[in-house]
């Protein structure tokens, strides 16, 4: 919607500069400095046109490269899953009761924390996933900083 204004001011001039060289009132005709203006304008809007929609992929193209990042997010989103779920199966062996008990804790809630990443990758749910981050790589410092 933000284009849309440029846009249209951009083809108002275009259709405005480049109309015939007689005017609308009777027996008047344009100047010869407003003809050669209007030819630089209309280039300069050409100009400004190609600016502008240059920068610009199709909805295509950004759809395609948002469904490739989402695969790839996917990929290393159900690869922290699987580690998680691995990591509640390692042997605690030299651990306490207490610290197994919180080793356990802290590798389920990084399991819920991944899940939760992959539903708002796959809902596009963008600005939440940087504090889903935030509290993953929280759940990771307490364990090393507890059973260190």
């Amino acid at each position: 919607m933000k284009l849309l204004i440029p846009i249209t001011i951009t083809i108002a001039l275009f259709i405005g500069c480049s109309q015939n060289t007689t005017s609308p009132l009777p027996n008047k005709t344009i100047p010869t400095g407003h003809i050669t203006k209007s030819t630089e304008l209309q280039t300069i809007m050409q100009k400004f046109d190609n600016l502008i929609f240059q920068h610009y992929q199709s909805e295509l193209d950004r759809d395609r490269k948002r469904l490739d990042y989402t695969k790839e997010m996917i990929l290393v989103v159900d690869d922290l899953v699987e580690n998680s779920k691995e990591l509640q199966n390692i042997s605690n062996t030299g651990l306490t009761e207490e610290g197994s008990k919180g080793f356990l804790t802290l590798a389920k809630a990084l399991e819920g924390k991944s899940e939760k990443l992959k539903k708002l990758v796959l809902e596009y749910k963008t600005e939440e996933i940087a504090p889903t981050l935030d509290e993953i790589n929280s759940i990771c410092t307490k364990c090393h900083d507890t059973l260190r």
